[in-house]
């Protein structure tokens, strides 16, 4: 996990975010944090790729985490993220699979995920 004094460095300062989330967020919680602190971010860097380390620890029912995400929450996360890659870089986004604890929450995840995609 990064720091939230972590921002980056040189010409990139500014351009890496670390987010703290309370316990239990929620999806309504994420969405909002992302549009306030993520999205205008990303927006003002207009990037020529996206690379998402995806992971779901976060989602609901996660073995070692207190968070409440829930497949549709991420779905809508990954839906902003698409609406920016549209525009700034030609659609092109890099998703890995990072980790999360639940392997049946997981398949549901990147099930939901990758269906999600546009082509």
């Amino acid at each position: 996990m990064g720091s939230l004094s972590k921002t980056g460095d040189g010409v990139e300062e500014g351009f890496n975010i670390n987010v703290y989330l309370e316990c239990e967020v929620t999806d309504s919680d994420i969405v909002e944090i992302s549009k306030q602190e993520l999205l205008p971010v990303i927006d003002d860097f207009s990037p020529e790729l996206i690379v998402i380390s995806i992971g779901f620890v976060s989602r609901q029912d996660d073995l070692l985490t207190y968070h409440q995400v829930s497949d549709q929450g991420f779905l809508t996360l990954t839906t902003m993220i698409e609406a920016i890659a549209s525009k700034d870089c030609d659609g092109i986004i890099i998703f890995v699979l990072k980790r999360g604890y639940n392997i049946q929450g997981n398949a549901g995840a990147v099930i939901t995920h990758l269906k999600s995609l546009t082509i």
